[in-house]
């Protein structure tokens, strides 16, 4: 039997900060790989974290570390973006993956200004929030939470490829096995092992991954603890 977690993920849009808080408001709120459980929430919530750096992973080609100082006071709240063109909505907004322990502390963020995932433009373009949560809502739907063994490195295309993968179905609350091994691509993930975020060279060959994943791009990666 595989090790349980207790650790989280929330994937949320930033709204508001205050000293030493942040407040969001949940796209859909959590997994806990122990319960394999996906709840759908829409409310304010407030997380804490320290000294952390958090990864602009905005520009593809040039992640950007920012410390938590500078992360709190740079132009990174929606009041602080407003939008200059007569398209999309009036004010921008990044968006986040983050990695939280049992007590709400933050272990790992990534942010992303004007979608949650690659490739999305959301904000300069669609002016009407529901049709924006009804994208994400379906975005969100279509990520895929797999977990195996890993196989190999491929630092060419930043891809780990994984070994007797199985994906968890939903609707049926079971793990289907997959027929051949799956790669997933790391870049912008964020990496958790032992409560800590890591780096992906600090995973192993053989190490046992939970990955929730947009097709091959993975979001966040569980390395199954020691």
């Amino acid at each position: 039997m595989q090790k349980k977690y207790l650790t989280k993920f929330t994937l949320v849009q930033l709204k508001i900060f205050i000293p030493l808080h942040l407040h969001l408001e949940i796209m859909r709120q959590y997994l806990e790989t122990n319960g394999i459980q996906l709840n759908q929430h829409r409310r304010l919530i407030s997380i804490t974290f320290n000294d952390l750096n958090i990864i602009d992973i905005t520009d593809k080609t040039n992640f950007e570390t920012l410390p938590a100082y500078d992360f709190y006071h740079g132009g990174y709240s929606r009041k602080e973006n407003e939008n200059d063109s007569s398209n999309g909505l009036d004010y921008w907004r990044y968006y986040t993956f983050f990695v939280t322990d049992e007590d709400r502390k933050v272990i790992g963020m990534n942010i992303r200004q004007n979608g949650l995932l690659d490739g999305q433009m959301i904000d300069p373009i669609n002016d009407d929030e529901d049709d924006i949560k009804r994208e994400l809502d379906l975005k969100l739907a279509g990520l895929v939470l797999t977990r195996g063994t890993v196989a190999a490195f491929n630092d060419t295309y930043q891809r780990i490829e994984i070994t007797d993968s199985h994906d968890w179905a939903e609707d049926f609350g079971r793990w289907n096995a997959n027929r051949g091994n799956s790669a997933v691509e790391w870049r912008d993930a964020v990496i958790v092992k032992n409560s800590k975020r890591i780096e992906k060279e600090d995973i192993n060959l053989g190490d046992y991954l939970y990955v929730l994943r947009d097709d091959e791009d993975a979001l966040i990666i569980f390395v199954e603890e020691n």
